[in-house]
């Protein structure tokens, strides 16, 4: 499981770059759509129910059920993100880009720096 967890990390730091310069021109999905999106890259929006941390990093959760997407920032990025994740984003409605990756049964958006999670609006 490592080897996945590692090649998600250096893919996400590569499409970092290659999208870094022009994040508007991707489409926006709610994040119950991303399963029809994965290889592609897009902002995926919906309200954070929680966040987990695991050994892979800190995920912001839309949906108690593992099949949706969820937003993963690896552990190694960690601390380009400034204060809790849960009192920054839990029941707010935010916006994160990247590709839309699948591990499994998992799919995953990777996310290495706060530029790229956007808070749309507060608790809904």
């Amino acid at each position: 499981m490592r080897t996945p967890v590692i090649g998600f990390c250096l893919f996400t730091f590569v499409c970092a770059i290659a999208f870094a310069a022009q994040p508007d021109k991707y489409p926006t999905i709610a994040y119950k759509k991303a399963k029809d999106h994965v290889g592609a890259i897009v902002w995926v929006e919906g309200t954070v129910l929680k966040t987990e941390k695991e050994t892979e990093g800190m995920y912001l959760c839309f949906h108690n059920n593992k099949k949706y997407i969820r937003v993963l920032v690896p552990d190694k990025d960690l601390a380009n993100f400034e204060g809790s994740f849960k009192y920054k984003y839990v029941g707010k409605k935010i916006k994160a880009i990247g590709k839309i990756q699948e591990y499994g049964s998992k799919l995953i958006l990777g996310v290495n720096e706060p530029k790229r999670i956007k808070i749309v609006e507060g608790a809904t």
